[in-house]
């Protein structure tokens, strides 16, 4: 959690206290709603920018729900989209659509949404690594992994030979999977990302399901836990530690 606390901005992992991170952090949101923001959109609350901020980094990687932004905020749902989007425009959140397909009857089509760094969405909730410890707030913190996860392989995505989409499921009946990465030509990649050390077998049930159904199409199912160890949870699918996303 100390590595999701300190987020990825370059500026940030330079100073190596929290008390100077946070403060880098502070201005940096400031000149954004102040300066960029204004520079690129004409809304008649953008000073509501900060409100909608905090309320998406509480609710990293869950499902966008726009009725439940709008009663935080004093923004109508109807005209709350345009925020929504001047947002991603300032690379300040991220959206993962729902993965299409008609595998499953009861797939949910709303995106998923969350703060593009880690460190910016734990700063604007004031807590700690130590408070997001999995024993303290277990959901906040798989939340907050997955969007870091989500972040780096977004990165990623702009270097990398393979073009991929990237994607989240879920289905009321067939369970969800955090992270799916698809070529044009249809190959799969799933990832599933847990905030425990000893990731089970029902941390694999939306793998498994994907793999069952799309065969050969399905390359390989990852489950990313904070453990230290790996482990096979049957054809094509395997428990990596955290770290998995530098050292492989």
């Amino acid at each position: 959690m100390d590595i999701v606390t300190a987020g990825r901005y370059p500026e940030v992992l330079t100073r190596r206290s929290a008390a100077r991170r946070n403060i880098w952090f502070d201005n940096y949101a400031d000149a954004i709603v102040r300066r960029d923001a204004g520079e690129v959109a004409n809304l008649y609350r953008i000073s509501e920018l900060p409100t909608i901020l905090k309320i998406l980094a509480t609710r990293s990687s869950g499902e966008l729900n726009i009725a439940d932004i709008s009663r935080g905020t004093s923004i109508p749902r109807r005209t709350l989209v345009p925020y929504l989007e001047l947002l991603q425009t300032l690379y300040l959140t991220q959206h993962i659509p729902a993965w299409k397909s008609n595998l499953a009857p009861r797939v949910i089509s709303r995106p998923k949404v969350s703060l593009l760094d880690s460190g910016l969405a734990v700063r604007l909730m004031n807590v700690s690594a130590s408070a997001l410890s999995q024993t303290a707030s277990p959901n906040l913190a798989s939340g907050l992994l997955e969007g870091f996860v989500a972040g780096e392989i977004r990165r990623r995505m702009t270097w990398s030979y393979e073009r991929v989409e990237m994607s989240h499921f879920r289905d009321q009946n067939a369970g969800e999977l955090d992270l799916i990465l698809e070529t044009p030509d249809g190959r799969l990649v799933g990832i599933e990302v847990k905030s425990t050390f000893t990731p089970g077998p029902r941390d694999a049930k939306g793998l498994i399901f994907l793999r069952d159904r799309l065969g050969s199409r399905f390359v390989s199912g990852i489950i990313l836990h904070t453990g230290t160890s790996s482990a096979s949870f049957g054809d094509r699918i395997t428990a990596l530690p955290f770290d998995a996303l530098w050292n492989v």
